[in-house]
């Protein structure tokens, strides 16, 4: 696999880790190395994986096939169940997938507030760069009241 298809797919796990509201921590980064590990394997492109109940199960790609490997994430506090393959995300109808392996998928608007670079992230900043910001808001109030 070429370096940045890896650093995609390393990408992807992590906003896949994010959205299970995961802490940074030894046992994240074990999780995150299997998964990219599984994702990033020869010949794997329809690998995915889907987080449910407190699980990680890794599927080889078909819709509905067997799960390959599950990883316990007990620490998740997600409810909602996630789906990734080593491009893409999204939160999936969990009764679906429970019953009969279809992946029917509910799209990533649930998600963006775990997504690096999103308020969430934002609200996280150092002070000093919300300083810089009310500072711009009042150089704009002045430049509208001149």
């Amino acid at each position: 696999m070429a370096p940045a298809e890896l650093a995609r797919t390393a990408y992807t796990v992590e906003c896949f880790l994010n959205a299970l509201r995961l802490d940074d921590g030894r046992a994240r980064t074990e999780i995150e190395e299997r998964l990219v590990k599984w994702l990033s394997r020869p010949n794997s492109q329809t690998g995915y994986a889907v987080y449910r109940d407190g699980n990680i199960f890794c599927h080889l790609g078909k819709e509905g096939s067997r799960a390959i490997d599950t990883i316990p994430v007990p620490t998740a506090s997600r409810r909602q169940a996630v789906w990734c393959n080593r491009k893409k995300l999204s939160e999936i109808d969990a009764e679906s997938y429970a019953g009969t392996g279809k992946l029917v998928m509910l799209g990533t608007a649930a998600l963006l507030l775990t997504l690096p670079g999103s308020a969430e992230a934002a609200a996280a900043k150092p002070g000093f760069e919300l300083g810089f910001s009310n500072n711009n808001n009042n150089n704009n109030n002045n430049n509208n009241n001149g």
